[in-house]
């Protein structure tokens, strides 16, 4: 998908950044902060213990005013733990969850979707479009 988009728009070249996150204390990469963060079905894929630090790690990676989308997967119970055939985990989270754990991490949420599996299986699917506060202190962090 990197590729494809850069070489739709060339000026992104070297602006876009591959990263699974939580990323490690000493990554590089924490020191950075980009003005849009997409996560496609990655949240689904972060243990429980790992949820709260993932979240973090966004926000601190977000710059102020920009825009993180978000993407997970619902079947027909909500927040249930399974593994796919390939052993990957799998944990589907309610959405007003999630919203509730990054807006209280500094986010506004700008709009919210759900839609049906493209390739027809029984699954929905919800996408967040959120945006950092300008500061903390309009949050009231």
């Amino acid at each position: 998908m990197i590729e494809v988009a850069q070489s739709l728009h060339p000026e992104m070249a070297g602006r876009i950044t591959l990263a699974s996150l939580p990323l490690r204390d000493s990554d590089s990469m924490l020191s950075r902060q980009f003005g849009a963060v997409v996560c496609i079905g990655t949240i689904i894929h972060v243990p429980e213990h790992d949820i709260f630090e993932f979240a973090s790690q966004l926000r601190d990676l977000v710059a102020p005013e920009g825009i993180l989308f978000l993407s997970g997967s619902m079947r027909n119970r909500p927040s249930q733990t399974s593994r796919d055939d390939n052993g990957r985990l799998i944990i589907e989270r309610v959405p007003e969850e999630i919203q509730l754990l990054f807006e209280r991490l500094g986010f506004q949420l700008l709009t919210r979707v759900q839609n049906d599996d493209a390739l027809g299986r029984p699954i929905k699917w919800y996408s967040l479009v959120m945006q950092k506060a300008l500061t903390e202190l309009t949050t009231g962090l």
